[in-house]
């Protein structure tokens, strides 16, 4: 087994599903999009580029969506906390996905890579 899915199959229930519908609706959003471990952290490449990233809050326990242009972007859902570049998309692992924001957070990222 890979490191990459040891991260995913360790994880505590409820954010162990809510990891996985993550991984699957970021690899689905688009073809150039790859998976890869870096830095010990489930990242998503857009043509070879670090975009996002999928990750857990210390202080609350929830997953969240870490974008790597985020500094850029300016869509209501993200948080920029104490980051300098990146934004985060914070999921209650608890309720749905929010499909339609995540596509709109997905839209918007991606304009920022040729």
């Amino acid at each position: 087994m890979r490191d990459i899915d040891i991260f995913f199959h360790t994880l505590p229930t409820p954010v162990k599903g809510c990891m996985e519908a993550l991984r699957y609706y970021i690899l689905q959003y688009n073809v150039n999009i790859t998976e890869a471990w870096k830095y010990k952290v489930p990242f998503y490449l857009w043509k070879g580029k670090m975009f996002c990233y999928l990750w857990i809050d210390k202080k609350n326990g929830f997953p969240y969506v870490g974008l790597v242009k985020g500094g850029l972007m300016q869509h209501p859902a993200l948080e920029q906390g104490n980051r300098k570049q990146m934004k985060v998309l914070p999921i209650d692992p608890t309720l749905d996905i929010p499909e339609s924001v995540l596509i709109e957070v997905l839209d918007e990222a991606i304009q920022f890579y040729p």
